[in-house]
């Protein structure tokens, strides 16, 4: 964090990335990561949207093909509205939405397309992904990067929807703060989308896709009864890759400062289950 503690947040408009040149770091010091923002499916493929489809490795298991990668953001954002719809009534005509985790916005893309009315923001902390959606989306969208620790560069009450698809599904620490952050930037009253790993996740997995690789690393870290016995938390693997697992009711319990709960819908996204929040008044 730099300057003083008690300097004013301020909020980087989309498209300003800083200064045009920075020196190299020294040799040796850092690990880097470069992926093509043209090439396979890159800039130049838009598309039926008219937004370019990212390159393959900023998809993230968002299907095999380009149709594809936009035929499961419109999925999951159909499921998300379906679940909000019960609730929407006090959601503001022009909400201001954030996507919690936004990758290179495929939900966002969707949203804009059959949501013109909204105010969209997104946010994540793989800064490739963050500056692909600057590069190519930045008309529909304000998007920034944010990092582990749970803090956003946004002012308190500030919006009306967060959600979060497969976040908590792979935040190895502080996921109570990153609810409480998020209860923060929400008015009261607000709403928040999130899927976990539960133990429905669990059953549905095993039943429906033995041989994926999550489904065999389950199996083989926690048995075929993964899904029973008496546990409020697991984790396979640690960092951002880590696969997080809860108790439903495990979850809304450390929910529960911020949130109060409306609805758990399973097979939500993927085979994850949603639950649906509201921001405590």
């Amino acid at each position: 964090m730099t300057g003083p503690p008690n300097a004013p947040r301020r909020i980087i408009p989309c498209g300003v990335l800083g200064p045009p040149e920075s020196p190299a770091p020294p040799q040796g010091r850092f690990r880097t990561r470069t992926i093509p923002l043209r090439g396979p499916f890159g800039n130049d493929t838009p598309g039926s949207d008219g937004y370019p489809i990212p390159p393959v490795e900023l998809w993230r298991g968002y299907g095999q093909t380009p149709a594809e990668y936009l035929r499961l953001a419109q999925r999951h954002v159909d499921s998300m509205l379906a679940t909000l719809e019960p609730h929407a009534q006090g959601l503001d005509p022009s909400p201001r939405v954030l996507d919690f985790g936004c990758a290179a916005g495929p939900m966002l893309r969707i949203l804009r397309a059959t949501r013109p009315g909204w105010e969209l923001w997104g946010c994540d902390i793989d800064p490739i992904a963050v500056d692909w959606c600057r590069r190519n989306l930045c008309a529909a969208l304000s998007v920034f990067t944010n990092t582990t620790a749970p803090h956003l560069p946004l002012p308190d009450a500030m919006l009306d929807l967060v959600y979060a698809g497969s976040v908590f599904t792979h935040i190895e620490h502080l996921a109570d703060a990153w609810l409480l952050e998020l209860a923060r930037v929400l008015r009261p009253g607000a709403l928040l989308y999130v899927t976990i790993h539960d133990r429905a996740f669990i059953r549905s997995t095993i039943a429906h896709a033995p041989d994926w690789r999550l489904t065999t690393n389950i199996i083989a870290h926690f048995s075929e009864q993964a899904a029973e016995g008496d546990w409020s938390c697991r984790s396979l693997g640690t960092g951002p890759n880590a696969n997080i697992f809860y108790d439903r009711e495990c979850f809304l319990r450390m929910a529960s400062a911020g949130f109060e709960p409306l609805g758990a819908t399973e097979r939500a996204y993927g085979d994850q289950t949603a639950l649906l929040l509201r921001r405590r008044i």
